[in-house]
């Protein structure tokens, strides 16, 4: 019945959502029981994984979509994301290629694939992600950061002011945006205005002993 499965499937999700996981836990694993090839199932079953902790039945699960999807952009980016926090870049860098094949404008994908990049010094490919991800979403203040580090990189300070500025824009009470700004400051020997920036992290994260060198 669809719309029993609907149902059951939007309780689950919700209940994950609020925080629920141990309550979302069963009614999914129920559905999954029925509807073993269902991807969005397989993939809710990962989620709620996940936030239990459970990091082998997750990748079980998302391996297990993976077969039946080889390019499903959720799947791919979430084994991308498990990979690249466990430094395996390369890894991780096959999985976001995978899923920005199956959906290019896979937001989460392309975050992925841009941040891996970045790590692995491959920064032209880095930076034509985070610009795909703003002219789908100007106001995807991580990106800007990101183009910031970039021109930094190149030691482009005055860039990396302008982006970082954005970042800022759209998320003003993020303490790593402004030691960011502090430090492209710094580099350009605008001390004075350095300063305000640290004492503005310190302000939002007073135990942020970074922003005090």
């Amino acid at each position: 019945n669809k719309n029993e499965y609907a149902v059951r499937y939007m309780h689950s999700s919700l209940l994950l959502s609020a925080g629920r996981a141990k309550e979302a836990k069963p009614i999914a694993a129920a559905l999954l029981a029925e509807y073993k090839k269902d991807k969005d199932v397989l993939f809710l079953n990962a989620l709620i994984a996940k936030d239990l902790g459970e990091r082998n039945k997750k990748s079980e699960y998302l391996q297990e979509l993976i077969k039946l999807d080889p390019y499903n952009p959720e799947a791919n980016a979430e084994l991308g994301n498990e990979k690249m926090t466990a430094k395996a870049y390369k890894e991780a860098k096959g999985y976001f290629l995978k899923s920005m094949r199956g959906d290019p404008d896979y937001i989460t994908g392309l975050f992925g694939y841009g941040q891996v990049c970045y790590y692995l010094g491959e920064f032209k490919e880095s930076k034509t992600a985070f610009n795909r991800i703003l002219t789908l979403n100007p106001r995807e203040d991580i990106a800007w950061s990101y183009l910031a580090k970039l021109s930094a990189e190149k030691e482009e300070y005055t860039d990396a002011i302008k982006y970082v500025l954005k970042a800022i824009e759209y998320n003003p009470t993020y303490y790593n945006y402004w030691i960011d700004y502090g430090d492209y400051l710094r580099y350009s020997s605008k001390y004075e205005e350095a300063a305000k920036a640290f004492s503005r992290a310190i302000e939002i994260t007073p135990d942020y002993f970074l922003a005090y060198v």
